[in-house]
């Protein structure tokens, strides 16, 4: 089997990288070199686009953000504030053999691995999107796992069913209270209501305003989702949700 190589993408990659995320299962807007540029443009964020190749190939990767703990310690992560999802990916190995199938993912995440030790970094966190199963190449090796757990509800079927009976009653009292709810891709709304979230907790919002403005131009541009508002009969907005085939992100007045 041919050696995996690891490095750093330039951005001439960028559209490269993108084709592999918009291909691979796990893949999300948040592993995008749009979604990530603006970190880095907007935030000045240390953001690196670590891929793996098989012949030149790019056959995986992971989205690194870098950051330095009081001057001393160097953390790497592969999530930030709005971005919960964007950790490895790897192009699925098409064989028809599941070992062979194993064997050539692993080779990928072994290859990732062992760069990302070499990097220098002090501590490395990867939060890994829903769908990737398979995480040995790490765990065999000393890393320490978590798991989480995401549900998803096909919306074919009866909703009612497959829903707690809090949740029935929250809606019950949202219908009760004459609240409705409309698509509405407002970035002043949604950072509105965020901000009275960390205002009641005396918290400091931790992104500032231009980038929900990028993120929302983003959503636009590349139609990977909506904003949904729920408000009062006076027109008050109380509730927003992003939904997007990744995802959902809430907040609530």
């Amino acid at each position: 089997m041919n050696e995996i190589e690891v490095r750093e993408l330039m951005p001439s990659e960028f559209r490269e990288w993108d084709l592999l995320v918009e291909k691979t299962q796990p893949g999300t807007p948040f592993h995008t070199s749009d979604w990530l540029e603006i970190y880095r443009n907007v935030l000045l964020r240390d953001i690196r686009i670590y891929g793996c190749f098989r012949n030149d190939e790019l056959v995986g990767g992971c989205p690194i953000f870098v950051k330095s703990l009081k001057g001393i310690l160097k953390v790497a992560s592969s999530i930030c504030s709005m971005t919960d999802y964007c950790g490895p990916l790897i192009n699925e190995s098409s064989s028809s053999k599941t070992s062979k199938r194993v064997q050539e993912n692993h080779e990928i995440l072994n290859a990732l691995r062992e760069f990302l030790c070499t990097q220098g970094f002090d501590s490395i966190h990867l939060k890994f999107s829903p769908g990737f199963e398979d995480i040995r190449p790490f765990t065999w090796n000393g890393w320490d796992s978590k798991v989480h757990y995401t549900h998803y509800l096909d919306l074919k079927e009866n909703v009612d069913n497959n829903i707690s009976r809090t949740i029935r009653k929250d809606l019950k009292s949202a219908a009760e209270a004459g609240l409705e709810t409309r698509i509405w891709s407002d970035p002043e709304t949604y950072y509105g209501l965020l901000s009275k979230v960390y205002e009641r907790q005396d918290q400091k919002i931790p992104l500032p305003r231009s980038f929900f403005e990028k993120v929302f131009d983003l959503i636009r541009k590349k139609d990977i989702g909506y904003m949904l508002v729920s408000e009062t009969p006076e027109g008050e907005a109380v509730a927003a949700v992003f939904f997007s085939s990744f995802c959902f992100v809430s907040i609530f007045q």
